[in-house]
């Protein structure tokens, strides 16, 4: 397969992978958790959220953002559970998503919506995107026990990766700092 090949069949893989992210977030952002859950859930959510601030300086918050996000795109990026993972964690945000939603007594449009609209988010997704796409194609020449000849745009994918989210983690550290987000 020559190279114009490989990122076009990339560039549809990631598209149909970036669909299917939101879609579950969306899916797990209407599901309503117990309430006796609730209380648990956000009590986790404020605990990691402070982690995640740290002191409040703009290097650090952005630091613990990217760190944080990089193991989860590296972890996707693996072959066979990479994907399924993404998925599963997807999943989980859209139910955090739902349960700020029911602590703020906001509706849970507005928030999923407010949410996935904020330039960090969608810079994020297209990089788990990008990861998962790269765990997808791994996995099946892996599944097929062909060799791989395009390490080279793998590597290249996660470079790409990891720069898209350093760039989502300095726009977040941003909105946190000035108050911006929830």
């Amino acid at each position: 397969m020559d190279i114009e090949k490989a990122i076009r069949a990339r560039i549809m893989l990631i598209t149909f992978v970036y669909i299917t992210i939101l879609s579950l977030l969306v899916i797990g952002a209407t599901v309503s958790p117990l309430p006796e859950d609730v209380e648990g859930m956000y009590k986790n959510i404020v605990n990691f959220t402070k982690k995640i601030i740290g002191s409040g300086k703009y290097e650090e918050v952005t630091y613990n953002i990217l760190l944080h996000n990089a193991i989860i795109a590296v972890l996707a990026t693996s072959p066979i559970v990479g994907f399924p993972l993404m998925l599963f964690s997807a999943y989980n945000t859209g139910i955090v998503i739902r349960v700020l939603a029911i602590k703020s007594g906001k509706d849970i449009f507005e928030i999923l919506l407010f949410s996935l609209l904020k330039p960090h988010s969608l810079v994020e997704f297209l990089s788990y995107s990008i990861a998962s796409t790269e765990s997808i194609l791994w996995s099946y020449h892996i599944l097929k026990r062909k060799k791989y000849k395009e390490i080279h745009l793998t590597l290249l994918m996660i470079f790409l990766e990891i720069s898209f989210l350093a760039l989502a983690a300095s726009l977040e550290a941003r909105e946190i700092i000035a108050g911006i987000s929830p």
